[in-house]
């Protein structure tokens, strides 16, 4: 008994032995394989809206809603689009401003939209009314994204009419796609149509569309995995009769697309004024 018990207790120091020695690999030099890392996901709202649509500004305080309840995660863009909305280039009513850009019209007639206001999470799923963003954003952040986006913004002291932007692509995993990168402004003080208020002369409008800076087609981009990626641009500051930014209130919005799976990874900077 008492030899069956020490085979038994060699047997197991052997097998030990054999497990910790890897096949005579020394510890250092064993592989030990890592997951991608899980970016946190950021959610692209594109609100298509329009300052004679009554049942926008509803719309508008929805975003409002996700914004508080995700600062974080959430991009919402206004893009003023269609019948409802009122075009930058009406100077008849220098009183009435316009926030509408082309790009917006080209950008509706891609989802078919002919009802404001209309939403789009992502770019997927479709459109949706404004009842059903939320859910469409509780999803969104529930899926895993493994591509980083960073975007800076700045006006230099000697160009202080050109935003000079930079984004920086870093991929977890081969990704090829299109990068989108955007203007927006918000605290614009112009008139908006309410059901049940009428003509607000003084409505606040906030993340307005104003220009694309890569055009509305954007950039192609084909990526390795981890092997990250800058692209610098520059754009000028509008400032004109019918439309004028404001630099203190202005963002670049950057985003990543791909035609299969829609945004992949969002992001925002304030552009900031480098004096």
């Amino acid at each position: 008994m008492k030899n069956q018990i020490l085979s038994i207790f060699s047997a197991i120091i052997a097998f030990g032995s054999a497990m910790t020695s890897c096949g005579g690999v020394e510890e250092y030099d064993r592989f030990i394989p890592t997951k991608p890392v899980e970016v946190a996901r950021t959610v692209l709202i594109e609100d298509f809206t329009g300052q004679n649509c009554v049942n926008c500004p509803a719309a508008h305080e929805v975003l409002d809603r996700l914004a508080a309840q995700y600062p974080e995660n959430i991009i919402p863009v206004s893009i003023h689009a269609g019948h409802f909305s009122v075009k930058t280039e009406l100077t008849k009513y220098p009183d009435f401003i316009g926030l509408a850009q082309p790009e917006g019209d080209a950008m509706a007639a891609r989802w078919g939209i002919t009802a404001y206001p209309t939403g789009v999470v992502n770019r997927t799923g479709g459109t949706l009314e404004a009842d059903a963003w939320a859910d469409a954003v509780r999803r969104q952040l529930s899926e895993p994204s493994r591509l980083g986006v960073e975007v800076e913004a700045d006006i230099l002291p000697d160009a202080p009419g050109e935003i000079a932007v930079s984004v920086t692509l870093d991929p977890q995993e081969n990704v090829s796609g299109t990068l989108h990168v955007w203007v927006v402004e918000s605290g614009i003080t112009a008139y908006q149509l309410s059901n049940g208020q009428g003509l607000i002369p003084d409505y606040i409008h906030d993340n307005v569309y104003r220009c694309a800076v890569d055009g509305v087609d954007g950039t192609p981009v084909s990526l390795t995995m981890r092997e990250p990626q800058t692209l610098t641009y520059s754009q000028a500051v509008r400032n004109t009769a019918t439309e004028r930014w404001d630099t203190s209130n202005l963002s670049v919005v950057a985003f990543v697309e791909t035609e299969s799976e829609g945004v992949l990874q969002a992001t925002a900077a304030r552009v900031a004024l480098n004096n």
